[in-house]
């Protein structure tokens, strides 16, 4: 469980009122906070995927978060503020990730039935899926992406602007990252 502390600046950040310069700096707490967000990213991936492929895709996730992380600040020369920007975007990113469970639980039987029949793709009136769920889901990612590109632009020093580049980067090196581990899951686990 997420010390109070940390929960109490997680919902700060979360309101663009604290940023990731007011995380402790607590090795531990980066320890558990990668296991926390690996938790919460297979428990969404899980609504879909069988276990394996699930939690590959999950670790393949936070991997993308502290890799586009560690980029982004050293090149910037502030290695220093990894190891607190990393626990500010993991913890921000397990509370809206299990946020997003509650839209995802009822999309989930929606895009199962996608899977098995892309052809409705081509019918979008037969897919019938509840737009409540839709624009939750909409709204949380770019809530996620609006916090992300603060936590990046405090981070990293620059405007808001460079926030946003740094949050599309990150953001564009994870959905590779994680793409490739579900091509490479899929080939060799069917």
């Amino acid at each position: 469980m997420m010390p109070v502390a940390t929960l109490v600046t997680t919902l700060k950040i979360l309101l663009f009122r604290a940023g990731p310069q007011d995380m402790p700096y607590a090795p531990a707490l980066t320890r558990l906070l990668l296991a926390l967000a690996a938790l919460s990213n297979l428990l969404l991936f899980g609504l879909l995927l069988s276990p394996l492929p699930a939690a590959l895709m999950a670790i393949a996730s936070v991997l993308g978060v502290v890799l586009a992380t560690e980029m982004i600040l050293r090149s910037r020369g502030f290695a220093n503020r990894v190891p607190q920007t990393l626990s500010a975007l993991l913890a921000v990113s397990t509370l809206l990730n299990l946020l997003m469970l509650i839209p995802a639980v009822q999309l989930a039987p929606h895009l199962a039935e996608l899977a098995k029949h892309p052809e409705l793709l081509k019918q979008p009136d037969k897919l019938n899926l509840p737009q409540s769920a839709v624009l939750g889901m909409d709204a949380i990612n770019l809530w996620a992406f609006a916090v992300s590109a603060s936590i990046y632009r405090q981070a990293a020093g620059t405007r808001v602007l460079g926030g946003v580049g740094f949050a599309l980067l990150a953001s564009m090196l994870v959905l590779m990252l994680v793409f490739f581990v579900a091509m490479l899951a899929s080939s060799l686990f069917g």
